[in-house]
């Protein structure tokens, strides 16, 4: 741990007792967020001993945190989602065990593991319908496991938003394109409208890139990337809007784009939405 620490020593900085990302404001005022990029790279390779678990994690919060911390969730339906959210980052780790639509036992493994660990718990409802439900022992626990998948899910959502500038615009320059998304995903970082900076890394806007050509959304011919013709004509658009509201129900908004603390009401899960605000508080 020293050692790995010393060698990151120039990307990270320690406030009180918490390492963060450093962040270099230079003479412009811009901010030079790359440590976050270089601290992602070291992190990947150990995202896959709880990758599932994470997958698991944000897909139930996706039905809407108040919702599953009060009434939980079907875990029926909670497969369904979360097989659709491993299907979609499938390339963002290859496991041996994978949760997929083929293999519901990964996924009831899986659920079982995090009962054991005291993150949720699993019941029958009054017609014998197992209902999936987070337990609040676990809750700055699931916040960290989440957060494996969340940057990558921006980072999806990022890639399927910039689609929507391909309706009325040809012939994106392949080479290209990921660069136009980083710049857009930085910008949206910059205005608070995107959680995670590690979320603008190119690796993972290419593979998101392959992901929406194998879906049919995107097209390559040539040198050029466009959207497929069924995206574009008639009615086209409004799937590409559907395609983003699915994905986006996966994400971990930013403050910014939820309701302040101000406006929270008075109901016993104050903590939790300022957990969920603030993930930092998870490691403290």
């Amino acid at each position: 741990m020293k050692i790995g620490l010393k060698h990151l020593q120039d990307f990270v900085v320690k406030k009180r007792d918490v390492l963060m990302p450093k962040v270099v404001v230079g003479k412009d005022q811009n901010s030079d967020n790359s440590s976050f990029i270089m601290l992602n790279y070291y992190r990947n390779p150990i995202n896959h001993i709880f990758f599932n678990e994470s997958l698991v994690v944000c897909s139930i919060f996706s039905f809407g945190v108040d919702a599953v911390w009060t009434q939980g969730v079907n875990a029926d339906e909670l497969f369904l989602r979360t097989c659709y959210l491993a299907n979609l980052i499938k390339r963002e780790e290859v496991l041996e065990k994978q949760i997929s639509a083929a293999r519901r036992d990964v996924f009831d493994e899986t659920l079982q593991f995090m009962q054991t660990q005291r993150l949720m718990s699993v019941t029958k409802d009054g017609e014998g319908r197992s209902v999936v439900q987070p337990r609040s022992s676990g809750e700055a626990a699931m916040l960290l496991i989440g957060s494996i998948c969340w940057p990558l899910i921006d980072t999806y959502y990022m890639v399927t938003l910039f689609a929507l500038s391909l309706v009325k615009r040809k012939d994106v320059d392949d080479a290209k394109f990921s660069l136009d998304v980083q710049w857009v995903g930085e910008t949206m970082y910059a205005e608070g409208k995107l959680n995670y900076f590690e979320s603008c890394n190119q690796m993972t806007i290419n593979g998101a890139k392959a992901q929406l050509l194998e879906m049919g959304v995107l097209k390559k011919k040539s040198i050029y990337i466009n959207l497929a013709p069924e995206y574009r004509k008639g009615e086209g658009e409004k799937l590409l809007e559907k395609l983003i509201e699915t994905i986006a129900q996966y994400r971990n908004l930013p403050l910014s784009l939820r309701k302040t603390i101000e406006e929270f009401s008075i109901d016993g899960n104050h903590r939790r939405k300022v957990f969920s605000d603030f993930p930092i508080m998870a490691k403290l």
